[in-house]
Order: C-alpha cells, then structure tokens, then sequence
C-alpha cells in the first residue's frame, strides 16, 4: 500500500475545502467543487479495501512535532 495514497485521503478534504471557500461567490460552482471532492475521496477510499480485508493496517508518519509523538 503507498503511503502518498493515505497523505492525499488525508489532504483532499482540506484542498476541497480551501477550493469551497475560493468559488464561495458562485453557488453552482461551489456544489461541484464539493461533488468532486467527495467523489474523488471515495475513490481513495475504496482502493484502500483489498488491502485492509487482506489484514494490512494503513498508516503513515506526517510529522513528529515533540521527540517519541507521532502523528
């Protein structure tokens, strides 16, 4: 499993909502931005299935802000 799948399911509801708050102006535009990020994020997701039944635990390091704390 790759982990740069896992950072993006992490980090495609924080761009959909940045790109949200950008097309705020225009209702229609800002429903498909939603659609489409919602979209996307379920294919992330769903590519995560085979793996997981298969007994694997998804996981990924972003940072270390204080020695021995993970996140």
């Amino acid at each position: 499993m790759s982990e740069s799948l896992l950072t993006w399911i992490v980090f495609t509801p924080l761009i959909g909502a940045a790109a949200v708050l950008l097309t705020g102006r225009w209702p229609n535009l800002r429903e498909a931005v939603s659609l489409i990020t919602g979209g996307v994020l379920i294919a992330q997701v769903t590519q995560l299935i085979s793996p997981v039944l298969a007994g694997e635990t998804p996981s990924v390091l972003l940072a270390v802000p204080v020695p021995r704390v993970p996140l």
